[in-house]
């Protein structure tokens, strides 16, 4: 996960497969990898609602999000 071209500042809207809290964008950047259908992810941080979020595709674009950090796998 350390290698991947992070996103700051970026969010990918819609297609959620499954989010859940984590503690860091690595936790769910690792949750990317081990679910068959995640191509890729979107954090928020605590400030604005905090989550992971799981996506099965990036046709919704890239959304500015000032608390979000995205990433494709």
């Amino acid at each position: 996960c350390l290698s991947l071209n992070i996103l700051n500042g970026t969010a990918y809207p819609g297609y959620d497969i499954i989010s859940k809290a984590v503690s860091t964008y690595i936790e769910c950047c690792e949750w990317c990898f081990v679910t068959p259908t995640c191509v890729v992810f979107t954090v928020r941080l605590p400030e604005g609602g905090g989550g992971c979020f799981l996506k099965n595709s990036t046709a919704g674009g890239i959304s500015l999000c000032s608390y979000c950090i995205s990433a494709s796998i």
